[in-house]
């Protein structure tokens, strides 16, 4: 299994602080900050980017911490979601090993994504 399998493009944001995939995996969950304002915008760039439907170059480049925290300009932005959905007994129920490596190669492309 790979990461387009669990996070499947076109990504959507909700009127809140979270993205979700094609097939309902919880994708991203951005700080409460972003859910007002100039940062609201962010969350639809980014994930405009990602869709493919944009070639917006960011003002700063993105950074990942931890494997799933992404920061912009050196604020936290969002972390990468859905690991219950990867290693949950009523959801896929992959190894630990497998979810990480999962996680990594979808954090991998987001990071390379939204920085070119």
């Amino acid at each position: 299994m790979n990461w387009r399998e669990v996070y499947q493009l076109p990504l959507r944001s909700d009127s809140g602080s979270y993205v979700w995939s094609n097939n309902g995996t919880m994708t991203f969950t951005f700080d409460f900050d972003y859910d007002y304002g100039e940062k609201r915008k962010m969350i639809e760039k980014i994930v405009e980017k990602l869709n493919g439907n944009s070639s917006i170059k960011f003002d700063s480049d993105f950074t990942i911490q931890d494997g799933i925290d992404f920061y912009y300009a050196g604020e936290y932005a969002f972390c990468i979601r859905g690991w219950g959905h990867l290693t949950g007994t009523g959801a896929l129920h992959l190894s630990d090993a497998e979810a990480v490596s999962i996680q990594d190669d979808f954090a991998k492309w987001v990071l390379e994504t939204l920085n070119s």
